[in-house]
């Protein structure tokens, strides 16, 4: 009977070298962890790099390292203030950054524009232009309008109804205010809204204590009246009219009840 024998020595190593399929799976997967941990480190890394590059850059809008934006609106803001108080001409059309001469450290992270007190007063209670004041005027309700303090020489641009609480105010008046439009009530009233002088409490005010009694004066009826059905003109007519009558400025007058601001 035969006898089995023995394996060989070589043929058990072969069978001990030959890797089993799930263990070049594990060494796989492991190279797999490990790359992808390296890349999110080196992402990370780049990411944190390229913050810290860009960090001066971002602290502004214009992407300008080491520009201080809050000091510089507050420069330009100065040297337009200065210029604005020694007066700038209705047709400039540039301004010289560096005309001005200012003492102050911009460098700061707070800044604070100089502003005289007396310039927006200044700025408002020059002569406006015609235009201007037409645009301005429609802009406003009755409300804001009345209470732009102007004491009325006249009720009428032709000045046939005279409002001075004096005769000598009114030849004052006469000698003095004749072109500016803003001491005559028409100017006002032909560019507010006409419901505004029906249906408002200082259009019901206007009417009990100023129109009422200019329809007993003489003319003073038609020209209520005409009042009362006017319709706005363009800009250009209206100003137009206004220099018929000899208006050539608006100019309000000084008050305290309100302060003057300006926006930017």
């Amino acid at each position: 009977m035969g006898r089995v024998e023995p394996a060989s020595d070589v043929f058990v190593g072969a069978l001990q070298k030959r890797a089993l399929p799930h263990e070049n799976s594990d060494r796989k997967h492991v190279c797999y962890v490990v790359l992808g941990l390296l890349y999110l480190v080196l992402s990370l890394a780049c990411s944190c790099t390229y913050v810290t590059i860009l960090a001066e850059s971002l602290t502004n809008d214009y992407w300008w390292r080491q520009f201080n934006t809050t000091g510089a609106h507050t420069f330009l803001a100065d040297v337009f203030s200065a210029r604005l108080s020694r007066g700038v001409h209705t047709n400039a059309t540039s301004l010289d950054l560096f005309s001005i001469a200012n003492f102050k450290d911009y460098s700061q992270p707070v800044s604070f524009v100089d502003l005289r007190e007396t310039a927006v007063r200044r700025w408002l209670l020059r002569p406006l232009p015609l235009k201007l004041a037409v645009e301005t005027v429609r802009a406003n309700s009755l409300y804001e309008n009345i209470y732009t303090f102007v004491a009325p020489c006249w009720v009428d641009l032709g000045r046939q109804f005279e409002m001075a609480h004096t005769s000598i105010r009114q030849k004052r008046c006469l000698r003095n205010q004749k072109a500016n439009a803003a001491v005559y009530m028409e100017a006002m009233l032909r560019n507010v809204g006409a419901g505004e002088l029906l249906h408002t409490a200082f259009g019901g005010s206007i009417n009990q204590t100023i129109l009422t009694p200019v329809t007993t004066l003489p003319n003073g009826q038609e020209w209520v009246s005409a009042l009362y059905a006017h319709e706005w003109l363009s800009v250009a007519d209206e100003i137009a009219l206004w220099q018929q009558f000899g208006l050539e400025f608006w100019t309000i007058q000084y008050q305290n009840r309100f302060h003057y601001a300006t926006q930017d």
